[in-house]
């Protein structure tokens, strides 16, 4: 009994000091009061999302100085449209966010050529083709860029940076953000204006290097490197030991993608350690040749999502495509080429799709499906 009084004769000065501190405090609806705001829960950040379209090789202008029917200056200044080499496909290039496309050739007026078997000219006002189609970027590593020499190559970097087209070359990639991620693409050419293979073996070794050396100096965790290479060997159904090697090392060292172009047919698609080397587009919008006797082609698209500080993760689709929309064939049983690649669908769109899966099944890691683009 006495402990317990006790107790509360020690607990009594700290229930007045309760009691007074109560009184001094206004009650709620007596009187003007703050109430400290209760800090949100931190939202997570929203992933930034970026859609990228590849197309292959694509080439206006001249075939060593030829002209007229069936030649793509005639068809193309005859059609009446800015954007007639697109016009099967601008409408997707419309919906993404920056397309991406091989411009295999000059735009100049320079009147030498370099001494090769194959030589593409077209004026600078073709240059204006591209923004018009919705087309953002293009490479111009690879072994048609200097085929009216130095002079014809400066002149087509002026005509397109003119345009507002944003270029990639050997030690020269394009830089740019979109949606707030940050995406470089890396562009290189394995491939001499000689097109010989002890030549091409050579340059190989540098090129291999070049890149590794580029993708150090530009990959971050929270950026888009893409690597653009023109290799392999031309009309070949499958990449070289050199080139699966070299992909893989490139992949190792960061590259999110790789994406090549020059035997101008499509070749197989892999997956490796999450990421995919596409080892050749194909053919695009070529006005090299007045025939298809391979018509088949398609768009890559490379979707992103890119978290801020964090890798990007991506998956890939496809549209098929034919090089030309004509279905006229020559006296040799050839589609003749039209200059103008459209989407195809039906049958069409599986030979094409079948084409990949089979050459992707010749190859260690090769994809076994393929996404359509929606």
């Amino acid at each position: 009994m006495k402990k317990h009084n006790l107790v509360l004769a020690w607990l009594a000065p700290f229930a007045a000091l309760i009691f007074l501190l109560f009184c001094a405090c206004p009650i709620a609806g007596t009187g003007d009061y703050e109430v400290a705001a209760v800090p949100a829960a931190a939202q997570p950040a929203e992933p930034a999302t970026i859609h990228m379209t590849f197309a292959g090789d694509c080439t206006f202008g001249s075939f060593n100085g030829q002209g007229g029917a069936p030649r793509f200056p005639h068809v193309y200044e005859t059609s009446g449209s800015l954007t007639y080499p697109f016009d099967g496909v601008k409408e997707i290039f419309a919906r993404d966010d920056l397309t991406i496309i091989n411009f295999e050739g000059t735009l100049t007026d320079a009147g030498q050529a370099a001494r090769k078997t194959y030589f593409f000219k077209g004026p600078a006002a073709y240059a204006d083709i591209l923004p018009a189609a919705s087309v953002e970027a293009a490479t111009l590593a690879n072994n048609h860029s200097r085929d009216y020499l130095d002079q014809g190559f400066e002149d087509t970097v002026e005509h397109l940076s003119r345009a507002g087209i944003g270029l990639m070359y050997e030690d020269r990639p394009f830089v740019t953000k979109i949606n707030g991620a940050e995406v470089v693409l890396i562009a290189d050419c394995a491939v001499t204006a000689s097109n010989s293979a002890a030549e091409n073996a050579a340059l190989e070794a540098v090129v291999a290097r070049r890149v590794l050396r580029l993708i150090g100096q530009y990959k971050r965790p929270e950026n888009i490197v893409v690597v653009n290479i023109h290799w392999g060997v031309e009309r070949s159904a499958v990449p070289t030991a050199w080139q699966t090697k070299t992909a893989r090392a490139w992949i190792d060292a960061g590259a999110d993608l790789i994406v090549g172009h020059h035997p101008h047919v499509p070749q197989g698609i892999e997956r490796y350690m999450g990421r995919y080397i596409v080892y050749s587009l194909g053919n695009f919008a070529f006005g090299g040749n007045s025939t298809a006797p391979v018509p088949h082609t398609f768009l890559l698209h490379a979707n992103f999502s890119v978290l801020p500080g964090g890798a990007a993760s991506y998956d890939i689709a496809v549209t098929p495509c034919y090089i030309t929309s004509s279905r006229a064939k020559d006296g040799e049983g050839l589609l003749r080429n039209d200059y103008r690649p459209q989407a195809v669908t039906g049958h069409e769109a599986e030979g094409v799709l079948q084409m990949l899966r089979e050459r992707s099944a010749m190859i260690p890691g090769g994809i076994k499906e393929l996404r359509l683009q929606g």
